[in-house]
């Protein structure tokens, strides 16, 4: 029965959203229908409640909003918040309308009826929300990325400013690349930089900008040692340069800038190479077709500095085997995937959390909220009562007197008792969430023993990613 009070109420929910054409509308449906609904189901509102309750609770939360309904007077109040900003109930209704304009592209023109539109018909505490919404509505309809960014100046989501620093520092790399850096950078300006970089960690900056440069710009397939080694550090250079440059500024010259990055970074391959040589090895383990073809070109030529794993006493014969590259890779990923699934519960665990938060927060303002109300009846009762007092009045008038009296008691009463009910369910959701939080330290806990137990692959894997990486620098002008 329980399942079944819930499943109908959601199902309700979807029905009151699809048939809806505006926010007012859906909401309107839900105020006046949703009880009356479940009442022709011969389903008793005040007994069920709390299985409605979740329900209401957990189709906002799916829609973008954090919800806490209340049934008083029976009548359902339900007061919600936040929690997607750019994909939510009021971006679904937006989107509607902008479909119905049909609009052929974003014009200043357009944005601004779009915001009007927010403003008018949802009513939000904070003005910068207007903007979040309809940002979030505008990049649904016109298929942007959520992660593109959308300025509203000029309705434009590409920096052309940016673009234009992009070229003019390739065409810097591509000038001095054959060039000796340290006689276009001499010795002052290259102090001058450093103590303007003193305090920027540029090994890290320099292991960001590799890891960045793997994640979609480098072409793995048929493709040679030399140019892929080619195309990761010019790619590397690129992203280096650019971060250099927010911190730099106009302090020092483009060129100057570049001449620093580029030297910086022939100093430093041997840290970032291994990233690579990583990154080549993993495709092999998951999509060896993929890259196959590069990798036994270095069968039986990368030495091995493993001393458990040496194939033979005689340095000649101490070299990776193939066999070596695919069992190593394959202990190694093993390992990584049982530690990202657990990675993956923990942010559930986490996401878990932070629902139950919200439920206790909204249980407590709600509880705070009738506090304050039953501190009003219970002002306005004393004063009644005080009122009886008055020899003036008829028997009309204080027969009147007590009814309302007793009217405020039954109100006092409610209240109470819907207190007594919240405050109990703050208490239970908060034994939850301490359930919740010990699993979530057991996992951290598995998390730790796994990387313990790991030491010896990840260390196996690193001597194999070192040796590749050397082996991708042999013979480099």
């Amino acid at each position: 029965m329980q399942n079944t009070i819930y499943d109908l109420t959601t199902e309700i929910l979807n029905d009151f959203l699809n048939s809806a054409e505006s926010y007012a509308e859906f909401n309107n449906d839900l105020g006046n229908k949703l009880l009356q609904v479940l009442e022709t189901q011969k389903i008793s509102v005040e007994e069920n409640f709390d299985f409605i309750r979740k329900a209401i609770a957990d189709f906002f939360y799916k829609n973008g909003l954090n919800a806490f309904a209340l049934f008083l007077n029976h009548t359902l109040k339900i007061t919600t918040t936040i929690k997607n900003r750019n994909d939510n109930l009021y971006t679904h209704f937006l989107f509607i309308w902008i479909e119905k304009q049909n609009p052929k592209g974003l014009t200043p023109e357009l944005f601004e009826s779009i915001l009007k539109y927010a403003k008018d018909n949802f009513e939000f505490d904070d003005n910068l929300l207007y903007r979040d919404v309809a940002r979030g509505a505008v990049k649904k309809y016109f298929g942007l990325d959520s992660r593109d960014s959308l300025f509203f100046k000029d309705f434009d989501y590409v920096v052309k400013k940016f673009d234009y620093d992009f070229v003019q520092i390739n065409k810097e790399l591509r000038s001095i690349k054959q060039l000796d850096t340290s006689i276009l950078l001499s010795e002052n300006d290259k102090t001058f930089i450093s103590n303007l970089l003193k305090h920027t960690d540029l090994k890290k900056l320099l292991i960001l900008a590799a890891q960045e440069t793997l994640e979609g710009k480098i072409c793995y397939t048929n493709i040679s040692a030399i140019e892929l080694r080619k195309s990761f550090f010019d790619f590397v250079a690129q992203n280096l340069r650019v971060q250099v440059g927010k911190i730099l500024g106009s302090q020092v010259s483009s060129l100057n800038q570049t001449c620093f990055v580029e030297e910086f970074i022939r100093g430093n391959k041997n840290l970032i190479i291994p990233i690579l040589a990583k990154k080549i090895l993993e495709i092999f383990h998951y999509h060896p077709d993929t890259i196959s073809s590069l990798v036994l070109r270095f069968e039986n030529k990368l030495r091995n500095n493993n001393p458990k794993l040496r194939t033979s006493t005689l340095k000649s014969q101490n070299v990776y085997t193939l066999e070596m590259i695919q069992t190593i890779s394959a202990e190694f990923f093993s390992i990584q995937e049982e530690i990202y699934a657990l990675k993956q519960e923990l942010k559930t665990l986490d996401s878990d959390i932070t629902k139950k938060d919200a439920e206790i927060q909204a249980l407590q303002d709600d509880i705070k909220a009738k506090k304050a109300i039953l501190q009003k009846i219970n002002a306005t009762y004393e004063h009644k009562k005080e009122s009886l007092k008055d020899s003036s009045l008829s028997v009309v008038e204080q027969e009147a007197l007590n009814i309302s009296l007793s009217n405020f008691i039954n109100e006092q009463k409610l209240i109470l008792e819907d207190l007594e009910n919240e405050q109990k369910k703050v208490d239970e959701i908060n034994n939850e969430k301490n359930l919740i939080s010990d699993k979530k330290k057991d996992l951290q806990q598995k998390i730790q023993q796994t990387h313990f137990k790991s030491q010896n692959q990840e260390r196996n894997f690193d001597l194999l990613a070192q040796s590749f990486g050397e082996a991708l620098l042999q013979n480099e002008i």
